[in-house]
């Protein structure tokens, strides 16, 4: 391989854009697996959140679990979010930054 050749390693098996409740995204990057494994998890805790104050959780709720799943596990993680999406304040883009 040239040394002015790169590696780069596509995901195509995997949709980069997750829907974690019926109007909040998130837009992976980084490890599919890891950024699965933590969508995944925000998903049941913000079902348990709307379980259990019979609302749902606003945009900002969704950025910090998120935030907090993936920063309390950064060591483990190679992964960054956007989370997205609209509530009763309005329209909301977070950016979670690159965790390596």
């Amino acid at each position: 391989m040239s040394p002015l050749v790169s590696v780069y390693v596509e995901n195509r098996c995997s949709d980069k854009i997750t829907q974690l409740t019926d109007n909040i995204y998130v837009c992976r990057s980084g490890s599919a697996a890891d950024s699965q494994v933590v969508s995944d998890y925000v998903r049941h805790f913000l079902h348990q959140h709307t379980i259990q104050l019979w609302q749902p959780a606003t945009v900002k709720v969704v950025a910090n679990l998120s935030r907090l799943l993936s920063y309390g596990n950064k060591n483990m993680l190679q992964t960054g979010l956007i989370v997205g999406g609209w509530d009763k304040y309005g329209f909301w883009l977070q950016l979670l930054v690159w965790i390596l």
